[in-house]
């Protein structure tokens, strides 16, 4: 309705989540779109580590959008990675674009969680796949680090798996807190004034670690 309403000048849609490229796509194939078309790609789709294991109709999918779009914005690990994968015919029209939303954060502690006289190490993400982030080397850590530490984890997803994970390896629990979904305001404050920040690294080598932001 709105691109039938409003000449616009140009249409941006982005993945995470690919609806987006998706929806656009098939707005254009039974259309006679003419707007320029800027499909960016903040996150791998079909090479996506979670999607290894599809029988190839998500990389068709994809390449759809990549052929009919008219620019394609991507990260500098995805744009790496596509000079060697089924999107290399596209590079002419592919630019990698770095994220425009770095900036230093100075936020107050609006949610003081943490224990006096400690070193509060704190965690803020998700846990949601192992395949992706796996905390266990984590784990393993808080049983020889002694009782100076307290460890923070503010969780908003967390597997079934990792549940389990964590049961099994931890022994040490009482130095470990664990917060699921807290507010966003108060997790930046939180992040500001942590003695140490956690990074669990991800397995996916064409995804930008969200914690540099």
């Amino acid at each position: 309705k709105l691109m039938t309403k409003i000449n616009f000048k140009f249409v941006i849609t982005t993945c995470a989540s690919f609806y987006s490229h998706r929806n656009m796509l098939k707005y254009k194939k039974e259309s006679l779109f003419t707007t320029p078309w800027i499909a960016y790609f903040m996150d791998p789709f079909a090479y996506y580590i979670g999607n290894r294991t599809t029988d190839g109709e998500l990389l068709k999918l994809e390449c759809q959008v990549y052929e009919q779009a008219d620019l394609i914005f991507v990260t500098e690990e995805i744009y790496k990675e596509n000079q060697n994968n089924a999107f290399s015919p596209y590079l002419y029209k592919t630019y990698p674009y770095r994220f425009g939303n770095f900036h230093c954060v100075d936020k107050p502690l609006k949610n003081n969680i943490f224990i006096a006289g400690k070193i509060n190490c704190v965690y803020v993400g998700s846990l949601f796949s192992e395949q992706i982030r796996n905390p266990k080397y984590l784990y393993q850590m808080i049983n020889h680090i002694d009782d100076h530490f307290a460890f923070h984890i503010i969780c908003n997803q967390i597997s079934e798996a990792n549940k389990r994970a964590y049961k099994q390896i931890v022994k040490k629990t009482q130095n470990v807190f664990w917060y699921h979904n807290l507010p966003l305001e108060e997790c930046l404050g939180i992040m500001c004034h942590a003695d140490v920040l956690i990074n669990l690294g991800n397995k996916s080598v064409n995804q930008t670690p969200s914690k540099v932001f």
